[in-house]
């Protein structure tokens, strides 16, 4: 029997009665005399179940909290214990920086301007154009083109070749497009004079008349 108060429990085995100071959910109470387990309420040993699987109940929730939410891997160069976030894909590593607007990007020699050179491109890149001296190698101008479009200037009287850089987003002069640039040079060199004027696509033709071969980056930046 249980009195009101909660503390006095008659013992199912025995009949001793035993004064508790309160039930507790973190330990079975047994009676006094005899070592049996006393009578308890359902509540009370649901919940003392709980609190004993209750590092399991933990990793069992780690477990699931981790299967949904999946940290970000970072990667670690033995050489280097600093460990490095995974890099941005190369397409978009120099999107923050600010784009050239199309035309002349950089005149390096002050000649007169005497003839005219038109440049169309394909779409889907930009293009970076160096003309350079035939037989000193020495950059005369560059110009900065979008994809898909025309461009004219007059370039300086003299004997150049032309190398062009393909790519969709502007690094700067020494990184070009970044990892995804494509450096080309024509295989022809150009006699401009006041008698002769171009019309130069940078466009791939079957059966074209303007021949290119693909180039380093190191011998596309390096003049001379």
């Amino acid at each position: 029997m249980i009195e009101a108060d909660g503390r006095l429990v008659d013992c199912p085995n025995c009949g001793t009665k035993n004064r508790l100071a309160r039930y507790s959910f973190r330990r079975i109470p047994w009676c006094g005399n005899c070592g049996a387990p006393l009578a308890e309420s359902f509540h009370i040993r649901t919940a003392r179940r709980l609190y004993q699987i209750r590092y399991l109940i933990s990793v069992a929730a780690g477990i699931a909290l981790f299967s949904i939410w999946r940290p970000t891997i970072t990667s670690i160069d033995l050489s280097n214990p600093t460990p490095t976030m995974p890099s941005a894909p190369p397409k978009d590593a120099c999107l923050g920086r600010p784009q050239p607007y199309q035309g002349l990007y950089a005149r390096y020699m002050r000649y007169p301007k005497v003839a005219p050179l038109a440049l169309k491109t394909a779409s889907g890149s930009n293009y970076f154009v160096k003309i350079n001296e035939a037989a000193s190698g020495r950059p005369v101008l560059s110009l900065y083109l979008y994809g898909g479009s025309s461009f004219e200037i007059k370039v300086p009287r003299g004997e150049f070749v032309l190398k062009y850089a393909t790519g969709n987003t502007w690094c700067g002069d020494a990184e070009l497009f970044g990892a995804s640039t494509e450096t080309n040079k024509v295989d022809r060199v150009f006699q401009f004079d006041g008698e002769h004027e171009y019309t130069i696509e940078l466009i791939a033709q079957r059966n074209g008349n303007l021949p290119t071969k693909r180039i380093s980056r190191e011998a596309f930046n390096v003049d001379g």
